[in-house]
């Protein structure tokens, strides 16, 4: 059996209606070209010539079919002289017949086969590869490489006549893929590829890619030959609500080749297919219905889909359609699991920069605690001493961009300017041509024992770069780009990095960035056993238009003016949630669940209005007109503090803002009702700790300068301390939400 691309992958498309065979009309008003003479105009506009768009593309015309092929050099595509006029603005239908040739060279990981086919209207990209092979080795795929992972292919033999059709949807952009007379489409919704407002038809290969292909005949019309008896649409006013409440939704339907009459029904149901409702009925009416339908209070916590089916006598059927549904947890704003931070002001002021940033940005704040991983000694892996406790980058976006260090005692400062560690001649030595590099984002990587900077430049691509110190830093290579997520993607850049196992991949690390698909900015995902080998997700993680994305319970719709970006990880009681900021100038979250499955907007996290931190100059203070970039750290003291961008799109500064100063407030009390954490000196003169909660608990034993001393248990009842030399401690203890700083004196 042919293995589907299942990420991209619908259900079927159906084939009758009232047991009479639906065939569409198909009207081939653009191209209807036989290769029996490719290079020959035929009596009408819609046969003309073929050419070789380049020499590296050689033509041969054999009985019936033309014979194309190309082994070296750069890109060569069969293409046509003349053909009227395209619009991405209409649907359109292509038929290509073709078999692929064996190819004797062998790929390697930069040369190899690709045979593409690419159609063109108005900019809006098609396109597929075609590797050579039998039922087992050949496939279908949507991106060049010489080898791909199984959910990227499309099984088939290729060395037989396939005849592969496209059908393109202008009203999203997007198109399916058929093959032969299959009922379903090998992927249905994939993206176009972004290409200016150009208008073409290629078959061939790229640069230093490889093709031998028999090309038959190539067809194109106006409109969608594919179509099917379906619920083609199924629109919601509102995807969500929160658990224990009652929730109607007005639901929308759009129907294609479905009689007036013909009874749809509509309902709610879980992973396990089982529905949680009785199905409301919806009557169809020049192929639209609409209607309320009612959620009752008792659905569990959990994902679900609202569906649309109809139920046709035995041999009759129509493609059903669904819409995916979320019954979650309180609101993560108003219930205060998230930080909750006030605005402080600038770390600096703009014109108080020593070494100001060649274009006027300081953005992409990144903070990093030193103390974290140093050894007893409070030395670095290399020997070397911090020079500080908090070192924060910031990168300027514009060329040529940058990272910028300072560092600092505390997370309120103050910050020493330490100057630029990377900038991008010290990139290009390394090989990379970029413009910029920017938007830097920093870990401790346990698997290597290093800090690892992941940053883009240019916006295609992310890099990363290591370092012992958070000083010197070592290039090491690309990490993701552009096409690893997106077919229509243009950019791969603003990424972070987290340590987080999403169930199931069996991961360690998480990369959240920002891809641009149609110029509006996406954030996807990628995943990680070592923070090197990335598996890109080719699916959105948070989308920024959704017509059906709503805050749980309601109708209201979050404006991002089409671009998400400078994505965070935030974890809390159990839920993930991603905290990012969008064109409309405020820093928003959306829950995605801890298998990464989830798409919940709840909306505002922070908004620019409330950012009241530029000085008037008469003892007033006014709001910014953006924030972006959010970026979360605690202080010992589990105080949160978030840096962000503050102001106008490069031209903005560092500011942040910063929750309430925890103040120890001890333990719950234990079953016996007592309370009590303390130390003393004995009668030899060491330093016990007293546990008298009747629970043991997790402790960290930090040195006056910050430095993690030891860490371990404290039991309960006497535990002795055996401390390095006298002077003062800082015993740290967490016990769920609650956090006791015991000071020692030794």
């Amino acid at each position: 059996m042919k293995k589907q691309i299942s990420i991209l992958c619908l259900s079927a498309w159906f084939v009758f209606n009232a047991g009479i065979l639906v065939v569409n009309a198909e009207t081939w008003n653009i191209l209807d070209k036989s290769m029996d003479a490719w290079n020959q105009a035929g009596e009408t506009e819609l046969d003309a010539a073929w050419k070789c768009s380049k020499n590296y593309l050689s033509a041969e015309q054999a009985d019936g079919y033309v014979h194309i092929q190309k082994l070296s050099g750069a890109d060569g595509f069969l293409t046509p002289e003349s053909y009227p006029a395209t619009n991405k603005a209409n649907d359109y239908t292509i038929d290509i017949m073709a078999k692929l040739n064996p190819i004797a060279l062998e790929d390697t990981e930069t040369v190899f086969e690709a045979n593409q086919i690419t159609i063109c209207f108005g900019g809006k990209k098609l396109k597929v590869y075609l590797k050579y092979g039998d039922a087992e080795n050949g496939y279908l795929s949507f991106t060049p490489a010489w080898k791909h992972d199984a959910d990227e292919k499309y099984l088939l033999d290729t060395s037989e006549w396939h005849v592969y059709r496209f059908v393109y949807y202008a009203a999203d952009y997007t198109y399916d893929v058929y093959v032969d007379n299959l009922e379903e489409p090998v992927v249905s919704g994939a993206k176009t590829h972004y290409d200016g407002s150009n208008n073409y038809f290629r078959i061939g290969a790229d640069k230093n890619q490889y093709c031998d292909m028999d090309i038959a005949y190539v067809k194109c019309g106006t409109g969608n030959f594919s179509l099917m008896p379906q619920v083609r649409s199924l629109s919601l006013n509102s995807d969500s609500h929160v658990v224990g409440n009652p929730h109607t939704v007005q639901v929308t339907l759009e129907t294609d080749l479905v009689e007036d009459g013909t009874p749809v029904y509509v309902s709610v149901y879980d992973k396990a297919g089982q529905s949680w409702m009785e199905p409301k009925t919806f009557a169809i009416a020049d192929n639209k219905a609409s209607g309320s339908l009612d959620i009752p209070a008792g659905l569990p916590e959990g994902i679900y889909e609202i569906r649309a089916y109809a139920d046709m006598p035995e041999g009759e059927t129509i493609k059903s359609h669904s819409e995916p549904y979320y019954v979650v947890g309180p609101s993560p704003i108003e219930t205060g699991l998230l930080p909750e931070v006030e605005p402080v002001g600038f770390i600096i002021d703009t014109e108080a920069y020593e070494i100001p940033s060649p274009t006027n940005e300081y953005i992409f704040p990144v903070v990093v605690d030193a103390y974290k991983h140093v050894d007893e000694t409070g030395c670095f892996k290399d020997g070397t001493k911090p020079v500080d406790r908090y070192y924060w980058y910031h990168t300027p976006h514009d060329d040529p961009g940058g990272m910028y260090l300072y560092t600092g005692p505390t997370l309120d400062g103050p910050w020493t300017e330490q100057g630029i560690r990377m900038t991008n001649d010290w990139i290009k030595e390394q090989g990379v041509n970029t413009s910029h590099i920017s938007s830097c984002h920093i870990i401790w990587n346990d698997v290597y024992g290093k800090y690892f900077m992941y940053f883009h430049g240019d916006n295609n691509r992310t890099n990363y770069a290591f370092s012992d110190n958070l000083w010197d830093w070592e290039y090491g290579d690309k990490a993701v780009q552009y096409d690893d997520f997106s077919f229509s993607s243009r950019e791969a850049s603003y990424a972070k990095v987290f340590e987080y196992e999403v169930p199931g991949y069996g991961n360690k690390y998480v990369m959240l960035l920002m891809i641009n698909e149609n110029d509006k900015r996406t954030i996807y995902w990628a995943h990680s056993k070592d923070g090197i080998d990335w598996k890109a997700i080719r699916k959105p993680l948070v989308r920024p238009s959704v017509a059906c994305k709503t805050i749980p319970g309601t109708t209201t719709k979050p404006n991002y003016a089409n671009n998400v970006s400078g994505p965070f990880l935030m974890l809390a009681d159990g839920r993930c949630f991603v905290l990012f900021h969008s064109s409309a100038g405020n820093i928003s979250v959306a829950e995605v669940g801890q298998n990464f499955d989830m798409e919940v907007h709840w909306g505002t996290y922070m908004n620019c209005k409330d950012v009241k931190i530029m000085d008037n100059g008469d003892g007033s203070m006014s709001a910014v007109s953006r924030v972006a970039s959010p970026f979360f750290i605690q202080d010992d003291a589990g105080c949160w503090y978030l840096f962000i961008e503050a102001g106008h799109r490069l031209g903005a500064n560092t500011a942040y803002a910063k929750g309430k100063t925890l103040e120890p407030t001890g333990f719950h009390p234990s079953v016996d009702g007592e309370l009590a954490i303390s130390f003393i000196k004995d009668g030899q003169g060491q330093t016990v700790v007293r546990n008298d909660t009747g629970q043991e608990y997790p402790y960290v034993l930090y040195g006056m300068t910050g430095v993690a001393i030891k860490e371990g248990i404290l039991a309960v009842g006497s535990n002795t301390l055996d401390l390095p030399c006298g002077g003062m401690y800082i015993m740290r203890i967490v016990a769920g939400n609650v956090i006791r700083s015991l000071k020692i004196l030794s």
